[in-house]
């Protein structure tokens, strides 16, 4: 796979440049773009508070991701588009229930589901590089039953993480979006839709 860093806001998207600058980006990217494999690489870009991209002084804000703020203000953004020999599989409902089952309810815990399709929880003393993650799910309070055996016996609660999943990671593969979030869950009815979308958008990767 490999991993691309954007710096952006509402209407203004920047691609960072091997050399450290950055240009603006329209959707098709350039030799002299930056890019790596490695989430944990990407992860670790330094950026300045403050920087200049085509004679206009911007502030940065590299902890925030993309939201509506003041003009002079950008984000970073990681985009990963996934390669030929990679790992990625369909998000599995079965994985997601053990991934539920596993969790400690005495602590906060954050699901995430990775670019490789793989349900991760998510704690103080465990996390994944945010190029990693193609989505993040709203955290799961310490004490309020949302992990553990008896959550993961929650079939419509399952269900509703599961098809949000489907839906982010689907658009994850088209895009190569990252580090979107939700707290809003969605019907279960178009599980096998969405299934059946993203092993055809593998089907493609695997083809090129």
């Amino acid at each position: 796979m490999r991993i691309y860093i954007n710096l952006e806001n509402i209407g203004l998207s920047f691609r960072r440049r091997n050399d450290g600058t950055y240009r603006t980006y329209d959707g098709v990217a350039v030799a002299d773009d930056y890019s790596t494999d490695s989430c944990l690489s990407a992860e670790q870009i330094e950026f300045a508070h403050s920087i200049t991209i085509e004679g206009k002084e911007f502030r940065v804000d590299p902890n925030e991701i993309v939201i509506p703020g003041p003009n002079d203000s950008l984000f970073k953004h990681y985009y990963v588009f996934h390669e030929r020999g990679d790992r990625i599989v369909v998000p599995d409902l079965k994985q997601l229930e053990a991934c539920i089952a596993a969790g400690n309810d005495r602590y906060n815990n954050r699901l995430v589901l990775t670019v490789h399709g793989d349900f991760v929880l998510t704690n103080e003393s465990f996390t994944v590089p945010m190029p990693c993650i193609a989505l993040s799910y709203e955290t799961f309070i310490g004490g309020n039953k949302y992990v553990g055996k008896q959550a993961a016996q929650d079939n419509e609660f399952l269900s509703e993480l599961y098809v949000t999943g489907l839906k982010q990671f689907s658009k994850h593969l088209e895009n190569g979006e990252t580090e979107a979030f939700s707290d809003v869950y969605d019907s279960p009815r178009e599980i096998e839709d969405l299934k059946k979308r993203i092993a055809k958008s593998i089907e493609s990767i695997k083809a090129s």
